[in-house]
């Protein structure tokens, strides 16, 4: 199962859904009507539209959602999670089928934006010429201890207590310093492509020169073979 996802994953482009459902209490076996509303990948519910804190929450990602017309559950569906089973109830099975799809197209639209952050991750290490190996391998590093660090931020499984504030969770703080490792890595990466480039600037002033150097030479030779030439000549003549 993942965990809660981290806070940079973008959703704003999501829609949004809220509504009324009937919930059955987890040791109170009554329903009770509540409010839900989506906040990322958790479901959150309260006691009526107007309250700013949520009574619980259920972590999509770590649910399994079961919506059959078959099950004891009149006009409802499940979701399983490790801890629990939330039962909720609608008015119709047309309300149901909706919220059903709904939390299945939320669930996959959050893992394909997770696979998308960690294949910018990757992405991180830029190609390098061969003079900056060194420098290249450090990156690798640097950026292989960060998509590490993200996917055990992924994989490690938050319970959420029920008639908790799901806030408390202490996941935001290490997103927020996940996020300060990636700003210096994608600094990193900058510099370095900053260095590749002023020593590609040194190689093509380096060939001019030696592109220079090399025609000063042809011509002291043309000019010493010229020289040698004209010293027989006179040889020569001087023989006569």
């Amino acid at each position: 199962p993942l965990s809660p996802l981290p806070s940079f994953v973008a959703t704003t482009s999501m829609e949004e859904k809220s509504g009324w459902l009937w919930k059955r209490g987890h040791f109170n076996t009554a329903y009770k009507y509540r409010f839900f509303r989506f906040s990322n990948n958790m479901l959150m519910y309260y006691a009526d539209d107007k309250s700013k804190h949520p009574k619980g929450s259920i972590d999509i990602l770590n649910a399994d959602l079961n919506d059959n017309e078959a099950s004891n559950e009149y006009c409802g569906f499940k979701l399983t999670c490790s801890s629990r089973v939330f039962l909720l109830r609608a008015t119709t099975r047309a309300e149901v089928a909706n919220w059903a799809k709904f939390i299945r197209q939320r669930k996959k639209t959050l893992l394909e934006s997770a696979v998308s952050i960690t294949s910018e991750t990757s992405n991180l290490n830029i190609n390098r010429v061969v003079s900056i190996d060194w420098n290249q391998r450090e990156s690798t590093g640097t950026q292989g201890t960060l998509e590490a660090e993200l996917k055990k931020l992924m994989t490690t499984k938050k319970s959420v207590e029920q008639e908790k504030d799901p806030f408390e969770n202490d996941w935001k703080d290490r997103c927020i310093e996940l996020e300060k490792l990636l700003k210096k890595a994608k600094s990193k990466a900058s510099m370095l492509e900053d260095q590749n480039s002023e020593l590609r600037k040194a190689l093509a002033t380096q060939t001019l020169k030696n592109d220079v150097l090399e025609e000063r030479i042809n011509s002291l030779q043309t000019s010493l073979n010229a020289s040698k030439h004209d010293s027989r000549v006179r040889t020569d003549e001087s023989k006569d």
